[in-house]
């Protein structure tokens, strides 16, 4: 039996860049992103350009994209792509993100606030702390992780409870979270016993 034909990945790509091209001229939010990452990447019928895929990411962020939005936040927060790091535009784009439920944006807010590049009582924070407590609820173990962290720094909207935070990062690591567990052994480290918790008493 004769093999399968092929498909010539360059010609897919081709395709795949015009296709996105006209998607993005009428105005698609999410086509304007996938464009962008495809001239971030580079292929033979859309090669690199970073300026294009700011101008990109811009208009899909503009036309309401939270991967976009996302997108171009993390490139102000890092000074990628030739942009200047701008802590304030990426805090507002990374919040646009984040309150549209894109849990990459959140996590990134989660991480700013660890190195002190937003304070506590950031609204786009509080956004983030709230989809934490909707997916701790839900059984998310990074979850809780995340809000854990929250409760033992105090940021969010989240008071500091060191107890509160014992919970949550207990619960965390008890479901597989090795950020929750890491936390849970700074917070409190003689409570550690075979990947999960003793009970106080």
């Amino acid at each position: 039996m004769a093999d399968a034909a092929q498909r010539d990945p360059g010609r897919d790509q081709a395709l795949a860049g015009s296709i996105l091209s006209r998607i993005c001229e009428a105005n698609h939010a999410d086509g304007c992103n996938d464009l962008a990452l495809l001239y971030l990447e580079g292929t033979p019928d859309t090669p690199q350009d970073t300026a294009k895929v700011v101008a990109l990411f811009t208009k899909s962020c503009d036309l309401g994209s939270p991967y976009g939005c996302a997108n171009l936040g993390w490139s102000n927060w890092r000074g990628e792509l030739g942009l200047p790091q701008d802590l304030v535009e990426a805090e507002a784009l990374l919040g646009s993100a984040c309150g549209d439920g894109f849990e990459f944006a959140c996590e990134n807010l989660l991480e700013m606030f660890r190195r002190s590049q937003i304070g506590s009582a950031s609204k786009a924070l509080a956004s983030a702390a709230s989809r934490f407590r909707e997916a701790c609820e839900q059984g998310s173990a990074d979850g809780c992780a995340s809000l854990g962290y929250l409760a033992w720094q105090g940021g969010g909207g989240v008071p500091s409870n060191r107890k509160n935070a014992e919970t949550l990062l207990g619960q965390a690591c008890r479901g597989g979270s090795e950020f929750g567990c890491k936390t849970l052994d700074r917070v409190s480290p003689y409570h550690r016993t075979r990947g999960d918790r003793a009970t106080d008493g």
